[in-house]
Order: C-alpha cells, then sequence, then structure tokens
C-alpha cells in the first residue's frame, strides 16, 4: 500500500494461503494468522531494488506452514508440511503456527561474525496441540536447519518477539496468561516476566512486539480482557 494515501499497489497470496472450509463452506476463511517482513544485507528476495532485499513471512496456521515471500509475492521457501498438523521435527511440521520474529544475521549485537544465516523463531500454538516455540536458520541459498525446540510447556502461544539487545524472545504464552522470556541462543525458557502487567479475570494475552527507539527498549503487550 502507499504510505502516503493508501492506495493498493499490489495484492498477493490468493493462491498460496490456504482457507478453512470446515466450518462455513460458502464462506471460508484465510488461514494467514502471522507476518514478518525480514530486510535482510543482501538480494535475499532475488528481485531488483528497491524490494529485493526483503522477504515476507507468513504464518499459515491453516495449512501449518511458515512461507517466505520475495516482496512481489513469489514463493521462496516453506518450512513445516503442507496441510499436516504435528509435533516432528524430521521433517519439521507445525501445529498451529501463529506468529514468528525474524533476525537477520547481525540482527543480535553478541554475534560478531560478518555473516550467517537468518533465523526464525514460530511460536507454535494457536489451539493446535504442539504448544511449543521452534527456531529455524535459513542460510543464504534457503537451506533450513532446525536450531532447537521447546518443550510443550505452554498453552497456547500467540504470539513471539525478539529483544534484540538481550538476545532473549519474548512470548505471550496466552492460556496461562504469562509473558515469558526464552533465551534465543538455546531455547531455554527462563521463567515469567510481566513488569507487574495484571491481566484481570478474562484476561488474555494475544500479540507482543518490542521495539528500539531512542536509546530506549519498549514492548508492546495487546491483550483482550472479555471472555469468548
Amino acid at each position: 500500500m502507499n504510505a502516503t494515501n493508501g492506495d493498493m499497489l499490489h495484492a498477493w497470496g490468493q493462491h498460496d494461503i490456504a482457507l478453512d472450509r470446515s466450518t462455513k463452506p460458502a464462506t471460508p476463511t484465510w488461514g494467514a494468522h502471522g507476518i514478518a517482513v525480514e530486510n535482510c544485507q543482501w538480494a535475499c528476495g532475488g528481485e531488483p531494488s528497491p524490494t529485493g532485499n526483503m522477504r515476507v513471512w507468513v504464518d499459515d496456521f491453516t495449512n501449518h506452514t511458515l512461507t517466505g515471500f520475495s516482496a512481489m509475492g513469489n514463493a521462496l521457501l516453506q518450512l513445516g508440511t503442507p496441510g499436516i498438523a504435528g509435533n516432528g521435527t524430521s521433517p519439521l511440521q507445525f501445529g498451529n503456527v501463529a506468529d514468528s520474529a525474524i533476525a537477520t544475521w547481525r540482527a543480535i549485537p553478541s554475534r560478531s561474525t560478518q555473516s550467517g544465516p537468518t533465523r526464525i523463531y514460530s511460536s507454535d500454538g494457536d489451539g493446535g496441540t504442539a504448544n511449543r516455540v521452534v527456531a529455524v536458520s535459513i542460510s543464504a541459498d534457503l537451506q533450513p536447519r532446525l536450531e532447537w525446540v521447546t518443550a510443550p510447556i505452554y498453552d497456547n502461544p500467540h504470539s513471539i518477539a525478539l529483544h534484540k539487545r538481550s538476545g532473549m524472545l519474548v512470548v505471550a504464552d496466552r492460556d496461562q496468561n504469562e509473558t515469558r522470556l526464552v533465551d534465543a541462543a538455546n531455547g531455554q525458557d527462563l521463567g515469567v516476566w510481566d513488569c507487574g502487567l495484571r491481566l484481570g479475570v478474562d484476561g488474555k494475552l494475544f500479540g507482543v512486539r518490542t521495539l528500539e527507539i531512542g536509546g530506549h527498549d519498549l514492548v508492546f503487550v495487546a491483550t483482550m480482557d472479555n471472555p469468548q
């Protein structure tokens, strides 16, 4: 979309994102649940500038996949087993993959080398049975490698964000009403981190994002405070 006036410039994905026809066959719902934009330091999208250094990652919880697209919608790589939910690791399966945080190489300051893979951290749980966090690295030639998988200790981990300065992941564990920290390097769950956040009797965590601006680290949490 045009950031100045909101005009639609280009749309894609209608042939790539799964449709859920299980409850309303005549009016199915799209499976796209999360989206993340990766700004690379090389032509990762395989297209001319200015969009060639971008990839778009879409969490499709109906198809149980995470797919990387170029900025113009060309499918580059798909993780997961299309159409099959599970918690396997070889091959990789997703339950209901809900959200992903993308770390292009050198996004985490503690990394000292000049080049390396992109890392993707996915919260695998929106009504599914996996209830875990998955880390996958993607090489420059689009070869995926499973880095680690947490135990299924969460209850619908609905959203995830990377705090780049510390190398920690913030997980919105929806049905346990907790924000938890996970070490991005090895997947170790470090426990509850809520900074005094109170969700109330019916509060549910739906989304979490981080932002570094003006020397400050900010964490944004989206909640719903009425029963479903």
